[in-house]
């Protein structure tokens, strides 16, 4: 077996396919119903890095045949201290010492690039969460999955929650790109996105401005991203109460995938987090024709946000593992337990 770098910037066009046919392997295997990944976009959507941050790939490979990859995302800006780790092995080649020679490459990354601590998401239930467990690394959060089938949707109950009035507040829309004098005041509401709940995870507060919303925006677009922003605004201050985002990408176009949603404390109480994303469900229905369903996560913990989710109709669908753990230790664990972890 051979582990190397690998560039999805510069790879040949059968790799990006191989790569495509390794996470559509282990979707079935793992996700049995979510949607595969496509070839179109995808290259962008694995190269394109965020602003002040960088992704690292690792591919396994045997007898030429790209078995198993690996995204290393090191982050940037507040959490340049931390990187996400993500690795994935066709089901037909695990517990053949593959992941643990994944991750033993990805220490040493890791420790190059000056990180202290490392997260990677598991869903319950799957090959990886008794890996994770056996090198040492533990659940920091815990985020169940929702789903909502817009075959199902009450449309007549989504255009009233969407049309009710509500006095002193009015909606406004955009896709894939704020205007300039809206940067500043979303970026300000969207730093309440810091109060959601994180668990144990080691992350800091991110301090959202006008230039890191703009490019962000941007690199969301490179990424094949359709980008959908609504917002509540305080009439007689122009404020932005709350906000609420969805994204369409081009490698899964048929789920959309509904991002960050916040009501800014001084605009509690209003009900704008429900009027906002039934909002966006309409705006759906004719924005996206081709859409099937809309997944979303939120902490477990986080009680009002998943109300109003069931209130719009998603259904708890599978819980994902937040785990992490110190680079350090990591490495001491790797290199103690060769013989422990080789089924893996």
């Amino acid at each position: 077996m051979l582990i190397r770098a690998w560039e999805p910037a510069t790879a040949p066009a059968e790799e990006i396919r191989a790569c495509r046919d390794v996470y559509n392997a282990s979707f079935a295997r793992d996700l049995p119903g979510d949607p595969p990944w496509g070839l179109d976009g995808l290259r962008e959507w694995l190269a394109v890095e965020p602003p002040g941050e960088a992704y690292r790939y690792l591919v396994a490979e045997e007898a030429g045949a790209l078995i198993g990859v690996a995204r290393i995302w090191l982050k940037g800006h507040e959490n340049a201290h931390s990187a996400e780790v993500n690795a994935t092995v066709d089901p037909a080649w695990r517990r053949r010492g593959i992941a643990r020679a994944l991750a033993a490459r990805v220490v040493g990354i890791l420790g190059q690039a000056r990180r202290r601590t490392v997260t990677s998401e598991v869903v319950e239930g799957t090959d990886g969460v008794p890996f994770a467990e056996a090198l040492g690394l533990r659940c920091a959060l815990r985020d169940p999955r929702s789903l909502l089938d817009l075959s199902t949707l009450d449309h007549r109950r989504i255009d009233a929650l969407a049309t009710a009035a509500h006095p002193g507040y009015v909606l406004r829309c955009w896709r894939d790109e704020l205007p300039e004098d809206m940067l500043a005041p979303y970026a300000l509401a969207k730093r309440t996105m810091n109060e959601a709940p994180l668990g144990e995870l080691d992350a800091a507060p991110i301090r959202y401005d006008a230039e890191r919303i703009r490019g962000e925006v941007a690199i969301q677009r490179r990424r094949g991203y359709r980008v959908y922003q609504l917002v509540a605004v305080h009439e007689s201050t122009g404020v932005v109460a709350g906000l609420t985002e969805l994204a369409v990408v081009r490698i899964y176009p048929t789920r959309g995938d509904q991002d960050d949603t916040c009501v800014v404390p001084a605009h509690r109480g209003h009900g704008l987090g429900l009027w906002m994303k039934a909002a966006m469900l309409r705006l759906l229905r004719t924005s996206e024709p081709g859409l099937v369903d809309v997944q979303t996560w939120n902490a477990e913990t986080n009680a009002h946000m998943l109300a109003v989710n069931t209130a719009l109709g998603f259904r708890r669908d599978r819980m994902w593992r937040e785990y992490q753990a110190g680079v350090a230790e990591l490495g001491g664990i790797l290199s103690a337990t060769t013989q422990r972890a080789a089924s893996w």
